[in-house]
């Protein structure tokens, strides 16, 4: 009996999307309160755990990143969510496209989840695309982000 050899598994080094690397951060709304929390978009980018971003309101409330015209093939996303109460069922649609007003929607992250618990996305093959959003339709509280990591294949 003859056996077939498997197909090589493709093994891609990985390196985090840098700050820098990302044009800009734009969300559905912002909340700061109190007034010190720094409360921006962007703040998801910022290693620092003490700042987040805080959508006015529960869900449907979505964060979107733009990769500018470089569209790095993402290979997995990490989120870190803030949540209040400290335990509950979300659904996240990871979103993405070239044009920010026609994406697809690539995955649905969702399940029970925990507050400052990361949560892994990780894509069978990388994603081409300028624009990547987080949709958040389900939460039991609002909707916040403390860190948010895209990851590449290393070049």
């Amino acid at each position: 009996m003859r056996r077939r050899l498997s197909e090589p598994r493709r093994v891609v080094e990985e390196e985090e999307i840098a700050p820098e690397q990302i044009w800009s951060v734009s969300a559905s709304s912002d909340y700061a309160w109190p007034a010190a929390w720094i409360a921006s978009p962007s703040s998801v980018l910022d290693p620092d755990e003490s700042t987040m971003w805080n959508a006015r309101s529960f869900a449907p409330a979505w964060i979107r990143f733009d990769l500018g015209h470089a569209a790095l093939p993402i290979e997995r996303l990490e989120l870190l969510p803030s949540m209040e109460p400290k335990v509950g069922t979300v659904e996240h649609r990871i979103r993405m496209g070239q044009n920010a007003s026609s994406m697809d929607t690539v995955a649905i992250v969702g399940g029970p989840c925990r507050d400052r618990e990361w949560i892994h996305c990780r894509f069978p093959q990388p994603r081409r695309a300028r624009f990547v959003e987080i949709l958040t339709t389900k939460s039991p509280s609002w909707v916040a982000w403390i860190r948010v990591r895209l990851w590449t294949e290393r070049r």
